[in-house]
């Protein structure tokens, strides 16, 4: 479990869009959230998340629970659920002061993980609660600051199998796809592809953002490699660094493998 406290408002510069996603224009908030998952096992059906607030204005946040998937191409799919409980769902904090929020789950996980997305909605001051159901993309007027904070509820066995398949370079497009064949997800930390000729130093490398990979899911990538570079190498190797282990395959390549349409 992660220990350290962040300050949201530099992961929103960071990683913006993926965690934090400002809605309107407006003044960033300042505030700390910890930790920033909750992963909850068979001993452990409750956690405690601390919010303290760094600003110097009171703040205002609803929360509301969404069942959480991931789609091959990255999309991530949240729908509405009463599975995860909470408290309190809608409170104010006040300034350099912090408030606790308790999650739990009310199903335990049987076979394969349960993932699901605790959305903290900040609210101006004055504004009145909105319906669980409402899709969080929709607020981009009164909502000011969506904070998606991962819950995992692991199975009795959880374990993570990460792999590589289907990598092939056609037409100047390298792709792969990396999959979960396990009960429990895994985070890709980095993706990079280099490209080798006669010497044992890469001639080009790229990159990809990496991102989770949920229990028996997958991901699918597409990296484009210019002509010059492809004409250049004879064989790419791609290398994925995750929390469960490092992932490595090589792929010989040709000129046929560099043409494109």
């Amino acid at each position: 479990m992660h220990t350290k406290v962040p300050n949201v408002r530099g992961l929103m510069a960071v990683i913006a869009g993926a965690v934090i996603s400002l809605a309107a224009p407006a003044r960033a908030a300042n505030f700390a959230v910890s930790p920033m998952d909750v992963t909850l096992g068979q001993r452990e059906r409750s956690q405690t998340i601390a919010m303290t607030n760094q600003d110097n204005v009171p703040l205002r946040f609803q929360l509301n629970a969404y069942q959480w998937g991931e789609r091959p191409d990255g999309q991530m799919v949240l729908t509405p659920t009463d599975d995860v409980i909470f408290f309190p769902q809608l409170f104010d904090v006040q300034p350099h002061q912090t408030q606790n929020i308790r999650v739990g789950a009310i199903a335990p996980a049987i076979d394969s993980e349960k993932t699901y997305r605790l959305v903290m909605h900040q609210l101006k001051l004055f504004e009145a609660p909105r319906p669980a159901g409402d899709k969080e993309r929709a607020a981009v007027v009164d909502v000011l600051t969506n904070l998606r904070i991962p819950v995992f509820v692991e199975p009795p066995a959880p374990r993570a199998e990460a792999g590589i398949s289907s990598l092939a370079l056609r037409n100047g497009t390298l792709s792969f796809t990396v999959k979960n064949s396990g009960n429990a997800h895994f985070r890709i930390n980095s993706l990079r592809v280099e490209g080798f000729g006669t010497g044992p130093q890469p001639i080009f490398s790229k990159t990809a953002q990496g991102w989770y990979v949920l229990a028996g899911g997958s991901r699918d990538y597409e990296l484009a490699v210019s002509r010059a570079d492809c004409s250049r190498a004879n064989r790419l190797t791609l290398l994925v660094e995750t929390d469960h282990g490092n992932l490595q395959s090589e792929l010989p390549i040709s000129a046929a493998n560099c043409a494109t349409n």
